[in-house]
């Protein structure tokens, strides 16, 4: 009996590779890391979210945007992500 072989594109996947563009770096805020994982990773609602970060709902959805088009920029442009910590330090 003939197998029947699957024919078309092989899968689409993206490997990030990091090249030493510090100067080209984007900068994300540990509270825009925060905001992201608590909604995205954690499943928390913006509510539930926001009251855990101390903010208004307004504060904590303008942070969230904040942290997700530096993410998306740095991903479609190809350009490192540079962590901010409070004291202003760079991770």
């Amino acid at each position: 009996m003939r197998r029947c072989r699957r024919r078309g594109r092989p899968p689409f996947y993206f490997k990030y590779y990091s090249v030493d563009r510090s100067d080209e770096a984007i900068i994300l805020y540990e509270h825009e890391l925060e905001a992201m994982k608590l909604v995205h990773l954690d499943d928390r609602t913006i509510e539930e979210a926001s009251l855990m970060m101390g903010l208004t709902k307004t504060t904590f959805w303008r942070i969230l945007e904040s942290g997700r088009k530096k993410v998306t920029k740095a991903l479609v442009e190809g350009r490192p992500i540079s962590i901010a910590r409070r004291d202003g330090n760079q991770k």
